[in-house]
């Protein structure tokens, strides 16, 4: 006689069925704790730091302005890596932070090392430290038409049954 998992089901009919209910209460549990979002949250955490000193070639902003802020920037909390760039009349320094930094806390370390550092050139720009903030577009709608107010109306229309 043949032992295999199909013979003892076929011999045993409610093992089956206990198994498939068994299954379908699993799957039901797993769907009621899945995590479902419209708009799912999440931040890059990423400061930017841009420098500006035109006429200036690409290894004399290096010299003077890139490496000498990769420094300073080192030393802000929460750091994972610094990458930069060094091109004709500009500097540019993106800071990326391990998960679970606060980019507040660590904008306002960047804007504090950075003001810090005085010996930029005399004719380059004051520095920009931002934050990198991604927004990218979930749909685009065009509506024609004559009327305006009519497209306006039908624009917040349709708006509000998308957001529904």
């Amino acid at each position: 006689m043949r032992r295999d998992l199909i013979a003892d089901f076929a011999r045993h009919p409610v093992a089956g069925n206990l198994l498939m209910i068994l299954l379908i209460v699993a799957g039901l549990f797993a769907v009621s704790r899945l995590n479902i979002q419209f708009f799912p949250s999440f931040e890059l955490d990423l400061l930017s730091v841009r420098v500006l000193w035109r006429g200036a070639t690409a290894e004399d902003v290096e010299e003077a302005i890139t490496t000498p802020l990769e420094q300073r920037l080192k030393t802000i909390a929460g750091l994972k890596r610094i990458t930069s760039t060094s091109s004709m009349g500009v500097a540019n320094i993106t800071l990326e932070l391990t998960e679970g930094t606060d980019p507040i806390t660590a904008l306002d370390e960047a804007k504090q090392a950075v003001a810090e550092f005085r010996n930029l050139p005399a004719d380059a720009e004051p520095p920009e430290v931002t934050r990198i903030v991604r927004y990218e577009p979930i749909a685009r709608l065009l509506i024609i038409g004559e009327n305006l107010d009519e497209l306006r109306g039908l624009a917040r229309r349709f708006e509000s049954e998308l957001l529904a």
